[in-house]
């Protein structure tokens, strides 16, 4: 039965095996040689900035591993933007022979067509990173593209770096050939940290296991009896320290580890200088980072940090941070000069400067390295109780993504053989999930205690409840205080609106740390199973931001009910007429199962916080109407996926609120609609809904014309107002912090 473990090196993988040792039960004890945790995957504050080793971003086809990372800390999804510098020119990534094309000469052109053409030749053969690259993709793509980067990388001759490293790490969209989209070669989209860069992750597996960290504390040899390990010998305040165990997790490069059990390892590393460049800039291009092809730029790939998360960034300043491989005198300033030399930057806009290294940054994969890899390892696992996990430690080309599964593994294993098996694969004790209510009210306080009735009975709860009331004026704060004396009233002095009503009660639920948020209107009645159907089909996939009810006319009546008392259950976009449609009507949708929407109504909804965390709060620049459309439509363009969910029920008021000033209204409707379409459609597309909603609302409703005036005017306002950019989280925050 395993005793005590000793985790040598803590870095994320050296974190991980501690959090999930920590979850085991079992004994341990982290040793680092620095005064800092996080190896590569550790950021830090540089003139505002959060700022990473380097470039990093999270991405992986496991689901579990997913859903582990994105509990671990909030991040923001992004489509990959990113651009690769060759031959002169700016192109896409992945590399397109077909756009290369266009900016080569044309017999260039029709050679390497030609080669891509061709089937693939002596791909079982190759025997080294030249033979796999010509025999798969020729000989002009080769010298373009393949080897200037991989030669600049790595520092060796390609004839000198192994076929292994090619068939897991090329990549191109050959257009005469199938690509393999299931691999993490080829990605669309990634996560990110909200705050605190990517090193937020090592932060987050840190904190639980901090009092088993021991920092400054470098291991000096291996102590083993027998073949079997008795513990290591450390440095702490220089003095001689021991401690004892029985089980060793080194994460520390290979080598190293053989060295401190008196071994030899004839493997090598590829170090990293990490150049970080502040600019004199907004932004210094629209991408999260680029790759740099030609060998006379010394850069490997850069990250603009702002790009990766605007949270809490200086407004007028960036920070880019190069990667560099090559021995060059003065890192730092050969890189502000390629990239004023290749039109990245301007000359006289770099403010200031910082040069980190790390020498153990990319494993050297040379020809023949897997066999002494497999030897060294061999070598190791002769000594009981040792075992060797990261990217350093068993020379793989390790992300953060397989470190996290990984260290889960490696520990059920270690539990299972040493007849732990109670105790590894125990699961963690379920913990609750943290879900809050925030209810948005404007007079009605009959209706705002009838909805606050039905929480009550929610299955679940009770759930803590935000009442953002908007200045109303019939006693409502007062009913609510009394009668429910639990919710957290969020009293404003006016009629805010919609969209920042509920931004209130948003801001303050994300700020207590609330994971789901379940919005709702006053005038809404909820059924008892309601939340926990959402939650359900919201768990289901971490891409999943939003959930919607069903949502029937009031009153409630015995389920099941038919489609003619459905009010909504997800929208969608009707090409002809042009409208978004509240209710889905078309024949050929199942309407008895969850099924993904494109649009979603405010009155009732439960959020994840990754939705308001990828693409920020509603936007308050409408007042009423179309706010939940807007926030739709971004929800949709950040890869985000909303859902209906028919078995759970909501029962709503129809236009308790809306309909008793109707010049108010109709004026509300006008301007909300031409600031949606402004910002969403083009001119035509506008023109023509606007004209549909005119025969519709006015033409077919003569009864409507009185109030003809009052929507125009709404119109004018809404051409009026400033499209200002979507509203990012951290400016929101700002705002109404302030506010």
């Amino acid at each position: 039965m395993i005793k005590k473990v000793a985790i040598l090196g803590g870095g994320a993988a050296g974190l991980a095996a501690g959090h999930n040792l920590l979850k085991a039960n079992i004994e341990f004890t982290l040793f680092e040689k620095e005064d800092y945790y996080g190896g590569l995957a550790r950021s830090f504050q540089w003139h505002g900035f959060d700022c990473d080793f380097a470039a990093h971003r999270f991405f992986t086809n496991d689901e579990e591993v997913k859903k582990e990372a994105l509990q671990l800390v909030p991040m923001l999804r992004h489509y990959r933007r990113s651009k690769l510098y060759v031959k002169g020119h700016w192109l896409n990534d992945p590399i397109n022979p077909a756009e290369l094309a266009r900016v080569i000469p044309l017999r260039e052109a029709l050679k390497m067509a030609a080669e891509l053409a061709r089937p693939t030749r002596n791909q079982d053969q190759a025997r080294n990173f030249k033979e796999y690259v010509v025999g798969k993709y020729g000989g002009y793509m080769y010298e373009a593209f393949f080897r200037p980067y991989t030669e600049k990388m790595f520092g060796i001759q390609s004839e000198e770096l192994s076929v292994l490293w090619a068939q897991k790490k090329t990549r191109l969209i050959n257009p005469f050939k199938k690509v393999d989209g299931g691999s993490k070669r080829y990605f669309a989209h990634f996560y990110y940290p909200l705050s605190g860069g990517y090193g937020s992750i090592s932060d987050r597996l840190y904190q639980p296991i901090a009092s088993h960290v021991k920092l400054h504390s470098p291991v000096t040899s291996i102590l083993t009896e027998n073949g079997q390990v008795r513990g290591v010998e450390y440095l702490k305040d220089d003095r001689p320290q021991v401690f004892d165990c029985d089980t060793i997790i080194s994460t520390l490069p290979l080598p190293v580890s053989a060295r401190l059990l008196g071994l030899r390892s004839d493997l090598s590393f590829q170090k990293v200088d990490a150049i970080y460049i502040w600019v004199n800039k907004a932004y210094a291009s629209p991408n999260h980072w680029v790759y740099f092809i030609d060998e006379s730029v010394c850069i490997n790939r850069m990250v603009e940090f702002k790009h990766m998360s605007p949270y809490n960034c200086p407004e007028q300043t960036t920070v880019l941070c190069a990667e560099v491989t090559q021995d060059v005198p003065d890192p730092a300033a050969r890189v502000v000069a390629d990239l004023i030399r290749t039109g990245f930057i301007e000359e006289g806009s770099v403010l200031d400067t910082k040069v980190v290294r790390e020498p153990y940054s990319y494993p050297l994969y040379s020809v023949g390295y897997d066999d002494v890899v497999k030897e060294t390892s061999a070598q190791l696992r002769q000594f009981t109780g040792f075992h060797l996990f990261g990217r350093a430690a068993e020379f793989e080309h390790y992300e953060v993504d397989d470190l996290i599964g990984g260290a889960g593994k490696l520990v059920r294993t270690l539990a299972t053989r040493e007849g732990q098996e109670q105790m590894a694969t125990t699961p963690e004790q379920a913990q609750k999930e943290k879900i809050c209510v925030v209810l948005l009210s404007f007079n009605n306080q009959a209706d705002t205690l009838e909805c606050l009735a039905s929480l009550k009975a929610l299955d679940g709860g009770p759930y803590h409840t935000y009442l953002v009331d908007n200045g109303s004026t019939d006693g409502t704060i007062t009913g609510v205080g009394v009668q429910y004396p639990e919710v957290e009233i969020l009293a404003q002095p006016t009629n805010l609106g919609v969209p920042r009503g509920f931004n209130k009660g948003v801001y303050q639920a994300l700020v207590d740390g609330y994971d789901y948020i379940l919005l709702l209107n006053n005038d809404t009645v909820a059924n008892p199973t309601m939340v926990e159907e959402l939650l359900a089909v919201l768990k289901a996939d971490p891409d999943r931001a939003v959930a919607m009810p069903c949502i029937y006319y009031y009153p409630p009546r015995p389920l099941p009910l038919g489609r003619q008392e459905v009010w909504a259950d997800g929208g969608y976009y009707r090409k002809f007429p042009p409208a978004i449609k509240l209710k889905d009507d078309r024949k050929s949708i199942d309407f008895s199962r969850p099924r993904q929407v494109e649009y979603v109504p405010t009155c009732g909804l439960l959020f994840h916080r990754r939705a308001f965390e990828n693409v920020g709060l509603f936007d308050e620049g409408y007042f009423l109407f179309y706010e939940d459309w807007d926030f739709s439509e971004r929800l949709r363009d950040a890869g985000l996926t909303i859902w209906s969910v028919p078995t759970a029920v909501l029962w709503h008021k129809v236009s308790r609120s809306t309909k008793k000033n109707l010049s108010f209204y109709w004026q509300k409707r006008g301007e909300s609609a031409m600031r949606f379409f402004r910002r969403h459609h083009r001119p035509l597309s506008t023109a023509l809904q606007m004209g549909y909603f005119f025969l519709r609302d006015f033409v077919l409703h003569p009864a409507n014309l009185k109030y003809l005036k009052d929507y125009r005017h709404g119109i004018q306002a809404g051409k009026a107002t400033t499209l200002e950019k979507f509203p990012d989280l951290a400016s929101m925050l700002r705002k109404n912090s302030e506010n």
